[in-house]
């Protein structure tokens, strides 16, 4: 049982990343699995954004650095401009700092799907255009509870 690790309780994190900063709750499903439930707010004088998303998770093993693998979906609005779906596939590193406070950083792919777009004269090209694949991840404190 991993009762004595920050991913084996219930957590919140403060995170920055490609998506802007936001906040993220995690809950064990079972030994070595957990899910995170996450919003984002990017602020930008042309472009911002907000996401939320949901993912899965799983650690391998115990101790001060734990690898894991995260897979998650996420949705982005840029208000006036377009809104995108990214299915997230990421590698991570959790850095325990005590039984109740851990760091994480995490990085990987997402696949982004464009859901709707405003009419050209309104979405830039450069804007509208962009890759169907793109670098994610994210750098948070986590505190569990």
């Amino acid at each position: 049982m991993l009762s004595n690790q920050v991913h084996a309780q219930s957590n919140v994190a403060f995170t920055a990343g490609v998506y802007g900063f936001g906040a993220e709750y995690e809950a064990p499903i079972s030994d070595g699995f957990s899910y995170g439930i996450h919003a984002h707010f990017a602020p930008s004088a042309n472009r911002p954004s907000y996401s939320t998303g949901l993912s899965v998770k799983y650690f391998f093993g115990e101790g001060t650095f734990i690898p894991y693998v995260n897979v998650g979906q996420m949705f982005m609005n840029e208000p006036n401009i377009q809104t995108l779906t990214a299915t997230e596939v990421m590698g991570g590193i959790r850095f325990k700092l005590t039984s109740n406070l851990a760091l994480d950083a995490t990085g990987g792919m997402a696949l982004i799907r464009t859901l709707w777009q405003a009419p050209n004269n309104n979405c830039p090209e450069s804007y509208c255009n962009s890759l169907p694949i793109g670098p994610t991840g994210r750098f948070g404190v986590r505190w569990s509870f």
